[in-house]
């Protein structure tokens, strides 16, 4: 693959430029990365800017749901998973959303039973979503 696009004239992504999707077809299992290209319009350097910003946001948001978790706090279990459930839904990362999802119902409802195991996978999820954002706009990293 051709060096990734960092440099500031390579704001968006040159005409003719795609991402090696063999490669990331084969690394990446946590969203669609031909969904996300065209959702932030070939730009890598946004693509750039919102990984970073996500890595950044998710930790606190994790935070977050597993202080819920740990003390009981239905409401604050059902607004932070809803607000995770948003951001990884914007990487197109259904597998994360709907663990979400599983986490905010549990906190809308007021009963979180099996809300440590959910948490336990959503931060699993978690996890490989940033790993497989950070291969997308970092290629080279995975050779």
């Amino acid at each position: 693959m051709t060096e990734p696009l960092k440099h500031e004239q390579d704001v968006v992504a040159p005409t003719g430029y795609q991402p090696d999707w063999e490669l990331l077809r084969l690394k990446i299992r946590s969203f669609d990365p031909v969904s996300l290209w065209s959702r932030v319009a070939r730009d890598m350097e946004l693509l750039d800017e919102l990984v970073d910003l996500f890595t950044e946001e998710a930790a606190l948001m994790m935070a977050s749901i597993e202080a819920a978790v740990e003390t009981g706090d239905a409401s604050g279990l059902y607004k932070f998973s809803h607000k995770l459930r948003g951001s990884v839904l914007q990487f197109s990362a259904s597998a994360a959303a709907g663990t979400a999802g599983k986490l905010e119902e549990m906190g809308k409802a007021g009963s979180l039973e099996g809300a440590s195991a959910a948490f336990a996978q959503l931060k699993a999820e978690t996890s490989q979503l940033v790993d497989d954002l950070k291969l997308m706009v970092c290629p080279d990293a995975a050779h």
